[in-house]
């Protein structure tokens, strides 16, 4: 992957994340055309695009994963209800999430999580007085809070089916965390019928000639450590699913809206997928 950067769970007992350091959320915000971004964002940014200018690209693409597959979840799967692990800063337009699942039926519940403080402010702004839609800052790794806290359980009923989102999340939680059992632990709270949207960075074989390490660099020493995975290894996140056609798929070709274009079909740097738990 060409640099996805997106919403980032917080470790309380990392000291990679600081105030000193760029911050991918905002980093993405900002390739998004948000405004929640600072100097050392865009400084980061800078480097990065020297070595990958393609990472507006892939930011949009993973962007376009999730209008797309919220869309079909809601309109086709017949879900009412959404948990966004890793939600990050809201997006000028209708583009977000509940924007887009309210567009089909104003009854469906939202739940965004995220471990950044602006993204939470800026979401629960943005949804003052809708009664089905509400942010929370936690640690999605913290899956007991996260599941527990009383926003989840005032909004999600777990006897019904539910999607769980998360894009671009998991390329920032490193083995030693056990985003698998993350993921799983999560799987395990839902029931039959309920869904998985996820994308994920893959490994440097699938990027353009040498430039994963030097973009692998520049995130840990400016951003945070990131963890591209194997497609064997992003497929193992959806252990207990069901994959829904296409399949787990090169991002832009997941039930893409129109004809793919020449960039986009040879775009194969990060994957995403849908999973139903039987």
């Amino acid at each position: 992957m060409d640099g996805l950067m997106t919403q980032l769970p917080e470790s309380p007992a990392t000291d990679e994340l600081s105030d000193e350091r760029a911050n991918a959320c905002r980093m993405y915000d900002y390739l998004l055309g948000g405004s929640h971004n600072v100097d050392i964002d865009q400084s980061a940014l800078d480097k990065l695009l020297e070595v990958a200018p393609t990472t507006p690209f892939v930011a949009r693409e993973n962007r376009a994963y999730m209008r797309r597959v919220v869309r079909y979840l809601a309109a086709e799967a017949g879900i009412k209800q959404f948990l966004d692990l890793g939600s990050g800063i809201p997006t000028a337009g209708d583009t977000n999430l509940h924007n887009i699942v309210h567009g089909i039926d104003r009854r469906i519940r939202v739940v965004y999580v995220d471990r950044e403080r602006v993204a939470v402010e800026e979401a629960n702004e943005l949804l003052e007085g809708n009664p089905n839609a509400e942010a929370f800052e936690a640690d999605i790794r913290d899956t007991s809070y996260v599941l527990s806290h009383p926003v989840t359980q005032r909004q999600i009923d777990f006897t019904e089916p539910l999607a769980l989102v998360t894009t671009g999340v998991f390329p920032f939680i490193p083995d030693s965390d056990n985003p698998v059992g993350i993921v799983a632990t999560y799987r395990d709270a839902c029931p039959s019928g309920s869904y998985l949207a996820l994308s994920h960075a893959l490994t440097a074989e699938h990027w353009p000639g040498d430039i994963a390490k030097r973009v692998l660099d520049i995130y840990k020493e400016n951003v945070q450590s990131m963890f591209p995975r194997t497609f064997e290894q992003v497929r193992d996140f959806f252990t207990g699913y069901t994959l829904v056609e296409p399949g787990l798929v090169s991002t832009p070709a997941w039930r893409p809206d129109e004809e793919l274009t020449e960039d986009q079909k040879a775009y194969i740097r990060a994957v995403s997928g849908l999973g139903i738990k039987p």
